[in-house]
């Protein structure tokens, strides 16, 4: 099924310009999983079979996806994605957003002419959602003061959103019913958080050559996420001073961020991390326990676990 998304996607971002062309051939090194599409269709075949509309709308989520990657890398200044030089590195920042914008464009365009609205609805909430994540991510680059709650706030939004949208929409292409398809709503949201929270904690503990980027990226670049909110939560009056030092620094290099590693790792931040982990994973597998079993709930199942687990 994958393999027909993969085909969609292309037929929908094809191009007759040749130097338009061009630059959407480079989006090849942004596939990654197709979690969002796999999420939509096995939703959508939990209790029935994946339709064409089904195929179409997965390709749709994963464009929407690339087009929020693209901005994200320009926003942050990324240099590297899946182990080669990311688009706003190959072709520059204005190229990248303009990519991005006709990227959206596109799938926009084919929304509108689904007419379907409670599904159109859906997803344009959800690119607002993304955006106002993104926003707040921004608000508070170094900032200090950052909550857990802040924190979850910002990755709800910018992560879990999508993810929580594809397994709504998936759900109710299959033609779940009210609770099924709240119940798929609300795994989409826990393992939207589980995966953010993996993600960022893989940005300390990560192998970069599975990464296919550097470690410590967020933190060199002050965006100060889970392990660095529970660090300054949990370090002594002197340690604390001396983070702060570091972390207020005009500019955080390797080499100072491989001593928040180590205080990282005297104040057992990674397990702690790993318990607000395991909170999303138990909520999402709630939610599955509420479906009737089928092998589409097993493959949930799996994913879930694989995203509890992940190295990359």
């Amino acid at each position: 099924m994958i393999n027909q998304v993969n085909k969609k996607i292309k037929e929908i971002i094809s191009s007759d310009e040749k130097a338009i062309a061009g630059y959407l051939n480079n989006c090849a090194q942004y596939n990654g999983k197709r979690l969002r599409a796999k999420l939509l269709l096995l939703s959508c075949s939990v209790f029935g079979r994946v339709t064409d509309k089904a195929i179409e709308l997965a390709a749709i989520i994963e464009i929407i996806h690339l087009a929020s990657l693209l901005h994200d890398d320009v926003v942050d200044n990324v240099g590297v994605r899946r182990g080669k030089k990311a688009l706003n590195i190959l072709f520059g920042n204005k190229t990248s957003i303009l990519l991005a914008d006709y990227l959206l464009a596109k799938a926009m365009n084919i929304l509108c002419n689904e007419k379907d609205a409670a599904i159109l609805n859906i997803i344009m909430e959800t690119v607002k959602v993304m955006s106002k994540g993104q926003l707040n991510e921004i608000a508070n680059k170094n900032n200090l003061k950052i909550s857990e709650e802040d924190y979850s706030k910002v990755i709800r939004q910018k992560t879990a959103s999508l993810f929580s949208a594809s397994c709504k929409i998936g759900a109710m292409l299959g033609k779940l019913g009210p609770k099924d398809i709240l119940a798929m709503e609300k795994f989409g949201v826990s393992f939207g958080m589980l995966f953010q929270v993996t993600d960022d904690m893989l940005d300390f503990w990560g192998d970069e050559k599975k990464l296919g980027k550097p470690v410590f990226s967020d933190l060199m670049d002050k965006n100060f996420t889970l392990p660095i909110i529970i660090l300054l939560k949990e370090a002594d009056t002197l340690d604390r001073k001396k983070i702060n030092l570091i972390l207020k620094s005009e500019n955080i290099d390797k080499s100072d961020a491989k001593k928040i590693f180590a205080y990282l790792n005297k104040y057992g931040i990674k397990e702690k991390s790993l318990k607000t982990a395991l909170k999303y994973y138990n909520d999402a597998e709630s939610s599955l326990f509420l479906l009737k079993d089928s092998s589409a709930k097993k493959e949930l199942e799996i994913i879930l676990s694989s995203a509890l687990k992940r190295e990359k």
